[in-house]
């Protein structure tokens, strides 16, 4: 992976290469930052002399899996699926060909669709924590014991286990700044109220219970 200054190497490059974005950036970050900066400093154009795919992660650095009371470290070879936001073919068939010997599901997609599924998932998963937060805060003035709620309803095959293990507040590297980044990202285009309550519920047990990493 190169970082900003490593797109200056792109221009002393005679044969295509192929640049892979895998920071967590807003829909259409790749197209309308990406891509002109790489141009303007290699002097190529993309398609021609590079090619560009958007292929976020999807791993885990937390203290607990919110569904079990262990560590949940996933790396580069445990990810559930591998997205391809391609610029073009050329560039999502080479990138296919170094995940297939991974076995993995491959799903390839344009490069907005790559950068929003991966706010899509985070934003999911600290939703499903700051409901059963709200669910224990209830729970707890009734003298209910929430943890047992959670433990049955999350049998139901459609609802899950993942956010069952509550009482505190999200926290780590990804979902409290992904969360927010991309509240004040959507609220240009749409008015969030879920996904801002979300954040509210968690400041709010963040304050009274602290925070699980």
């Amino acid at each position: 992976m190169w970082g900003i200054g490593g797109v200056w190497l792109l221009r002393d490059k005679d044969e295509f290469h192929l640049v892979v974005v895998k920071s967590t950036v807003v829909p259409r970050t790749t197209e309308d930052v990406v891509i002109p900066l790489l141009e303007k400093c290699s002097g190529k154009r993309v398609g021609e002399g590079f090619g560009v795919c958007m292929n976020p992660e999807f791993l885990t650095e937390i203290a607990s899996t919110w569904s079990e009371e262990k560590g949940a470290n996933r790396d580069f070879f445990s990810e559930d699926r591998i997205v391809i936001g391609e610029y073009d073919k050329r560039s999502g068939d080479i990138l296919e060909e170094i995940y297939k010997p991974l076995k993995k599901p491959i799903f390839r997609t344009n490069l907005k669709t790559a950068e929003i599924i991966k706010y899509a998932s985070n934003c999911m998963l600290a939703t499903k924590i700051s409901y059963w937060n709200e669910i224990f805060l209830i729970c707890k003035e009734l003298g209910i014991d929430s943890q047992l709620v959670a433990d049955i309803v999350a049998l139901d095959p459609r609802i899950g286990k993942y956010g069952t293990v509550h009482g505190k507040a999200f926290g780590g590297k990804c979902l409290p700044k992904d969360l927010k980044a991309f509240i004040t990202f959507a609220n240009k285009h749409h008015k969030t109220k879920l996904l801002k309550a979300t954040d509210q519920i968690n400041d709010e047990i963040r304050e009274k219970f602290g925070v699980r990493e």
